[in-house]
């Protein structure tokens, strides 16, 4: 990808959680997220999962902590994710028609987005898993009459290889224990599939908590969050993720 021009300034991390609502209810404004989202005139014709969504807890999402060190240089110059995701449903790729995005039947496709922000921070996992699981809240996303989620996440967190241990509650997201932050965005992905949900990639930072402190897309005089790694990480993504319901990439926030 073309590198994005210096004259762009990073927005800041969104700082309001996924909205907790009755999952009968429709979405009558648009949620508080760092997106714009686009209302839907009428709910977006995607196929539910035919199982029964769990049920949808009153309590917010808990706040972000930030007390992660950044990753050593010595480590986040030699580890490079070799995990590939295998995307068992595939999708038929959007493509641009004028000033249309159009489907494969050529009509034209209304992306109604949330935002659901958390790979960006030092936590390295989506907010709000430690009250509840990943699933039921993209259940909820999908009853709420919105198609597509919108992932920041930050460089430092594709390669840390550590497994997620912070802000999420195992006992609501059993099959995220002892994964990767990565390997825990592959979970999201497959099952954002699973249910008729696309996704939209958003790198929102090099370091992670630290969208608001960049002004470029690589950190000058860093031996590792360089414009090249920038490009490298973007290529390894992009491989990754073809062939699943990812349609688009935010390059950088």
């Amino acid at each position: 990808p073309s590198a994005p021009p210096s004259s762009i300034s990073p927005s800041r991390r969104p700082t309001s959680a996924l909205p907790i609502r009755s999952p009968s209810a429709t979405p009558s404004a648009a949620p508080t997220t760092g997106v714009p989202i686009i209302q839907p005139s009428k709910k977006p014709t995607v196929s539910p999962s035919t199982s029964t969504p769990s049920a949808i807890p009153s309590t917010s999402f808990p706040s972000i902590t930030q007390t992660q060190q950044p990753i050593p240089p010595t480590l986040r110059s030699t580890f490079r994710p070799t995990n590939v995701l295998s995307g068992d449903q595939t999708f038929t790729y959007f493509s641009a028609s004028g000033n249309q995005i159009v489907g494969k039947d050529g009509n034209a496709v209304r992306i109604a987005a949330v935002n659901w922000y958390g790979f960006d921070t030092s936590n390295f996992i989506l907010s709000g898993l430690a009250s509840r699981g990943y699933k039921s809240v993209i259940d909820q996303v999908l009853q709420l009459g919105f198609n597509t989620i919108r992932i920041p996440f930050s460089s430092q967190m594709l390669i840390t290889p550590l497994p997620v241990n912070k802000s999420i509650n195992f006992n609501f997201n059993p099959d995220l224990r002892g994964l990767s932050p990565l390997q825990c965005m592959d979970q999201v992905v497959k099952y954002c599939g699973a249910v008729g949900l696309r996704v939209i990639l958003d790198r929102h930072s090099s370091l992670a908590d630290n969208g608001w402190k960049e002004s470029l897309w690589f950190i000058p005089n860093d031996p590792y969050y360089t414009e090249n790694q920038f490009i490298q990480d973007w290529q390894m993504l992009a491989q990754r993720y073809a062939g699943t319901t990812v349609i688009g990439a935010d390059l950088w926030n």
